[in-house]
């Protein structure tokens, strides 16, 4: 006759029922799949099942408490019979937490979770007990323990200085995002799973203002590794693959808008990220650790492209070949083969010497999104070298030459600051960016003045559409500045300038240019020029009508900034002719001062009279000289 069901459940459960069965069996699942993600479960359980159903109860183990039953299965029992008898192993193995809250009173709480996708908080409500009395406490935040009611023991955080709920939603809302980012790198099959601990918000509205809110996750049971901070990359032991290409893939996932760095956690379990934006401080909801460019830039000079970046098809981030470039994580492939599949070995190079890598030292490898990056890690390397510092960040020399490389790379990438930064370096003027003036002035050979290697970055502005760019190109074209004559490319460039100027644009790439040579000019100015040129010019047919059309344009326009100018309180008016004229005389522009267009009756009174006392080509006449 089979035995009852009472018999059954005293037989294999120790007098536990069917429900607390099914209890413990949604509590093991869940542990596993938030440890070790969906996709790998099941199979992580079938395993550690098989194994517990295995083990020998007679063996000493303080940490497990078990009852054993009259009869043990057999090593062929089935399937059934061996989730049975691992149920009840696992059931009395004791919670680590439970003599600290068991004793403590329930409280009402309210906890709210991110949706990532939809980009919305979803609330609900439980008891919970938490404990008083932190124990943990880092630079800004402490930790409490916490249970929930069905028995999951959490990690309760709160800001000790700040009781702004909003910080608090900022931590969860990165956590969760960061999250998404997991479900998408592990989407494209790498060897090993990553995933990051499910966060959420937990007001204690009974409790006193400034401590009812916190930001809770699961505890995490294990060694604790930090892969990398918030502000490149933190030397361990021993350093892997996955974390590093997670960041990289994170930041080509985004489009370069975002990087997920602050990679630490138990095995590929992470918790605690940071994000970086591009956007940076101004970005939303990723709190006082984004330090947006700068951080990319940061986490880039210590990176470098693993073996599981390369399966992922990630760009590789151009790196300068010249000493000082070494690097924390350098790849170094099994028996010097690049294409060897990814694995997780040691990486480290602690050495400042940079080691032969995998990846091509050349900024052809690097994508248009990589270019504000090196612009970032270009004047990081100003700050540092016109601080005196050693380094920019972990084992990354401070270098001027590594920082003209990244500069450089900018504007081969189309980063148009970075090319006007680079055509005033070589025409020895400061840029806006006053750093990166240290850059070629702390070279062992200080750049010289060579407006033949800056025309070409002047340009590269001009055909990105700035409008000042394009008037010193026209400017440069017409004088041979740093190029060959051409009144047809000067006749162009004035002519786009024209049509591209506009009183509202006041963008820092306009005010760049404006320090390059012809880059002030106003517009009466360049009409003037377009006359001169239409009136005859090397390789330019001469059209009289249009240099009379040009020559009337110019009066007008001159006309209208004078009166212009007028309307404006006298002082104001004579200060800005003094700082256009002051400017264009340390700048070498051709203002009003240059090509005489701003001449008081003064000046042109005494120039006359200089002609007359005595000038190649012109007959003295003192009488004349005296009058005038």
């Amino acid at each position: 006759m089979p035995p009852s069901l009472g018999s059954f459940e005293a037989f294999f459960l120790g007098g536990k029922s069917i429900q607390d069965l099914q209890r413990i069996h949604s509590q093991l699942l869940m542990m596993i799949a938030r440890k070790h993600g969906l996709g790998c479960a099941m199979s992580i359980v079938g395993a550690s099942l098989q194994w517990l159903s295995t083990m020998d109860e007679r063996e000493p183990n303080p940490s497990v408490l078990l009852r054993s039953p009259p009869h043990a299965p057999p090593r062929n029992a089935t399937p059934k019979e061996r989730w049975i008898e691992a149920v009840r192993k696992a059931s009395a193995r004791p919670d680590p937490w439970a003599h600290r809250l068991s004793q403590l009173p329930l409280e009402r709480g309210k906890r709210r979770r991110w949706e990532a996708k939809s980009g919305s908080w979803r609330s609900e409500e439980l008891l919970v007990r938490l404990e008083s009395e932190p124990f943990a406490k880092g630079a800004m935040r402490i930790c409490h323990r916490a249970v929930s009611m069905d028995r999951r023991n959490w990690v309760a955080k709160r800001y000790d200085s700040d009781p702004d709920v909003s910080a608090l939603e900022s931590d969860v809302m990165m956590q969760m995002i960061a999250k998404d980012y997991a479900e998408r790198f592990n989407a494209c099959g790498p060897p090993k799973k990553v995933d990051f601990i499910e966060a959420s918000v937990l007001q204690l509205p009974e409790r006193p203002e400034g401590l009812r809110d916190f930001a809770v996750e699961a505890y995490l049971d294990g060694n604790f590794t930090k892969h990398s901070s918030n502000s490149g990359f933190v030397a361990d032991d021993v350093v892997r693959n996955t974390p590093h290409a997670f960041s990289h893939f994170t930041f080509e996932a985004s489009g370069a808008e975002q990087i997920v760095v602050d990679i630490q956690g138990v095995d590929d379990l992470y918790t605690d990220p940071q994000i970086h934006t591009a956007s940076g401080s101004s970005g939303p909801r990723f709190g006082r650790g984004n330090m947006g460019l700068r951080g990319m830039a940061l986490f880039f000079a210590s990176h470098r492209c693993n073996s599981l970046c390369h399966q992922l098809g990630l760009t590789p981030f151009a790196h300068s070949p010249m000493p000082g470039d070494g690097a924390a994580t350098q790849y170094r492939p099994m028996n010097g083969s690049p294409n060897e599949s990814p694995r997780e070995e040691v990486v480290f190079d602690g050495s400042l010497v940079p080691a032969k890598s995998s990846v091509p030292h050349s900024s052809t490898v690097s994508s248009p999104m990589y270019a504000k990056v090196h612009f970032a890690l270009a004047m990081l390397h100003a700050r540092h070298v016109q601080a005196n510092a050693e380094f920019i960040g972990h084992n990354v020399l401070t270098s001027p030459a590594q920082g003209l490389f990244h500069l450089q790379t900018s504007a081969e990438l189309g980063h148009v600051q970075g090319a006007l930064s680079l055509a005033c370096l070589h025409l020895n003027r400061r840029p806006r960016k006053g750093v990166l003036q240290a850059l070629g002035s702390s070279l062992q050979r200080p750049l010289s003045l060579d407006e033949a290697a800056a025309f070409p970055y002047i340009l590269q502005a001009a055909e990105h559409g700035v409008a000042r760019a394009m008037c010193s190109a026209a400017f440069c074209y017409q004088r041979g500045y740093g190029c060959a004559v051409s009144a047809t490319s000067a006749v162009h460039w004035y002519r786009q300038s024209l049509s591209a100027r506009s009183e509202e644009d006041d963008s820092e790439e306009e005010r760049e240019a404006e320090r390059l040579p012809g880059g002030g000019m106003e517009e009466h100015e360049i009409l003037q020029a377009l006359a001169s040129l239409y009136e005859g010019a090397p390789g330019l047919a001469p059209n009289p009508r249009l240099a009379w059309q040009f020559q009337l344009l110019a009066k007008s326009s001159a006309k209208k900034q004078e009166e212009s100018e007028n309307s404006e309180n006298p002082e104001v008016s004579r200060c800005r002719r003094g700082t256009r004229r002051m400017t264009a005389r340390k700048q070498g522009k051709p203002s009003d001062c240059q090509i005489g267009g701003g001449m008081e009756e003064h000046d042109i009174l005494q120039a006359l009279a200089s002609l007359y006392e005595g000038a190649p080509g012109l007959a003295p006449n003192p009488r004349l000289a005296w009058q005038f």
